[in-house]
């Protein structure tokens, strides 16, 4: 016979039940506060990034209040534990990418305060920093320099019963600004870039990946270093099992209101709004050659009637230019235009030597081509006030008449801008100039609104060969005797396509 409850018990129960409920309450927000990365639960997008954790080099390009300095810590708290314990046991991603042993990363930020801020703020338990939000209570030490900025977290944790000790350090663009060198000499399993770097940076802590094998991640809003994005970009493409990258826009964060992210970004200048929005490159809204598209352009290798990089000899006429300098490479760059008036961007030099060996070089690379003419920038007739040398004298001598190229630069950059930008006529980038391919994804307009006059040597080798005729194209004829230059007036032959090859005359197709 089932008992019956009198209602004092029945109370008393319920009460009991309620006090249970509230002991487990408080157990499950304890745990939520020492154990939140167990209980971490990655957006759709972030997902992605730990799906693609095989991959050396991961990068996201992201807007603001996205979630990525969120992303990059939980992370680096993986690597620092061992494992990912928002993914159950047995589930691949738990420890893909991870070694079993402890590890040594680097977070690189903007500068200490916000290092602080954002990663190792201990002082405020409302405000603290990212890594204390989901690092176990218990689990690490810390080291803070002589401004009582925490540089350094030293995590133990256990992995399959076995002891494990990791420590992360954090570092700055401003530090490097002021000491590059002490960015050369530490080797790491993990790089987390937070802040947008430049170039330099970048090369001298990735050697420290080199001995270990090490991974890297970067996880920025791309208002400035246009590069990043361009390598991981073209590197995805290039060597996809090693490098792999995501956008990701302010409305991929569910948590944040329309209201307030157009009241932010409403104050925001045009341009920059866009990048922090969306997580486009800044930059990219200020390309000077933003008309060229890869793919409209840009192609693979050569056409199949082409042999050896080199244009058919019966139809093509091959224009060059070279941009020579003392102490950088030397940029050669090679043009064909097709009898059916297309232009194809075949072939490039990009090396350091003595000028005798790049022309040689030179020579090599038109054998057998059809020659029209080739540039060089005019300071190749200074002479040198000692010994009267002349750059250009050593082209004359091996049999390369070269000719003075324009100096007209915003004419040639518009000229060479409204190539791209024209469909009528076919203009095909050949994939192996790496080096010119490179300058036009990373020219970019300056304050001024003037194209940079920096890391532009190929382009200004392409902006000459444009400006001198317009890229036409000629009909050829064999003369009796090679034409001879006698006078240095002679040399300085107009625009608009009558330099002479030797043993060629040419006539306007």
């Amino acid at each position: 016979m089932e008992e019956v409850l009198t209602p004092v018990e029945l109370q008393r129960q319920i009460l009991e039940a309620k006090q249970q409920l509230l002991v487990l309450q408080s157990q499950k927000e304890e745990l939520l506060r020492t154990r939140k990365l167990w209980y971490f639960r990655p957006s759709p997008k972030q997902l992605k990034f730990f799906e693609q954790a095989g991959k050396k080099r991961r990068a996201g390009f992201c807007g603001n209040r996205f979630g990525k300095s969120t992303l990059g810590v939980v992370e680096d708290v993986c690597w620092l534990i061992g494992y990912r314990p928002f993914f159950p046991e047995g589930h691949p991603l738990r420890t893909q990418g991870i070694p079993r042993h402890g590890v040594k990363g680097l977070v690189i930020g903007e500068d200490l305060d916000k290092i602080k801020e954002i990663f190792t703020n201990d002082e405020n338990k409302d405000r603290q920093g990212k890594f204390f939000d989901f690092l176990p209570e218990g689990w690490y030490k810390t080291k803070k320099n002589e401004k009582g900025v925490i540089i350094q977290i030293t995590v133990f944790s256990e992995v399959d019963g076995a002891p494990r000790e990791s420590v992360v350090y954090f570092d700055t663009v401003q530090a490097y600004k002021k000491n590059p060198a002490s960015f050369e000499s530490s080797d790491w399993d993990f790089i987390h870039i937070d802040e947008p770097v430049m170039r330099s940076l970048w090369t001298a802590v990735s050697r420290g990946l080199i001995d270990r094998g090490g991974f890297s991640w970067w996880l920025l809003t791309p208002i400035k270093e246009p590069w990043m994005y361009n390598e991981i970009v073209y590197n995805a493409k290039e060597q996809p099992d090693l490098y792999w990258w995501f956008e990701a826009t302010m409305d991929d964060n569910p948590t944040l209101s329309g209201e307030d992210k157009e009241l932010y970004l409403q104050q925001l200048p045009e341009a920059e709004r866009e990048a922090r929005r969306t997580g486009k490159p800044l930059a990219h809204a200020l390309l000077v050659y933003s008309d060229y598209d890869e793919d409209v352009h840009l192609v693979d290798g050569p056409p199949t009637t082409w042999k050896n990089f080199k244009p058919p000899f019966e139809t093509s006429c091959v224009a060059w230019a070279i941009d020579t300098h003392p102490q950088t490479p030397h940029a050669v760059l090679f043009i064909a235009i097709n009898e059916d008036n297309s232009i194809d961007i075949y072939d490039e030099l990009y090396e350091k030597g003595r000028i005798a060996e790049i022309g040689e070089a030179i020579l090599n690379r038109l054998s057998g081509c059809r020659v029209i003419y080739g540039l060089c920038e005019p300071a190749a007739w200074n002479e040198d006030q000692g010994s009267g040398f002349r750059y250009a004298d050593v082209f004359y001598d091996l049999g390369l008449d070269v000719i003075p190229g324009s100096k007209k630069k915003e004419v040639a950059v518009m000229l060479t801008q409204q190539m791209f930008r024209q469909r009528v006529r076919e203009v095909r980038v050949h994939k192996k100039c790496k080096r010119l391919l490179m300058e036009l994804k990373n020219n970019y307009f300056d304050k001024e609104n003037k194209p940079e006059d920096k890391e532009d040597h190929m382009l200004e080798c392409l902006r000459r060969l444009v400006i001198h005729d317009g890229l036409k194209y000629y009909t050829l004829a064999k003369t009796k005797a090679p034409l001879q230059y006698t006078t240095e007036k002679e040399l300085q032959v107009p625009d608009y396509g009558l330099a002479l090859g030797r043993g060629l005359s040419l006539t306007k197709f």
